[in-house]
């Protein structure tokens, strides 16, 4: 059996971060009943997602440094829209060349 090639790895990470983020955008919106959901990485609420936050929720699957481009310790909301618009590139490519 081969290993799984750097690019593979990446592609998997970014796919895997993506879903991550896109759950905390959806854990963002309030529920009907108006209570924020608990699915919400930022559990105290101040905007940001602490390594302890992020842990919490990634279980091990994600590389928090990836993420946190700044080294401040936060995934501030900067990061986390530089890495959506990273995943629809890769994602429109992906349709343009389902080879990648």
């Amino acid at each position: 059996m081969t290993q799984p090639s750097n690019k593979t790895v990446r592609r998997l990470l970014l796919t895997v971060t993506t879903v991550f983020l896109a759950s905390a955008s959806i854990a963002d919106a309030q529920s009907s009943d108006g209570k924020k959901n608990r699915t919400n990485p930022d559990t105290n609420g101040d905007g940001l997602i602490s390594r302890e936050e992020f842990e919490a929720v990634s279980q091990g699957r994600l590389a928090f440094e990836d993420i946190d481009t700044n080294g401040d310790g936060y995934i501030d909301a900067d990061e986390r829209a530089t890495l959506r618009e990273r995943m629809r590139e890769r994602m429109r490519d992906r349709e343009r060349n389902p080879s990648l």
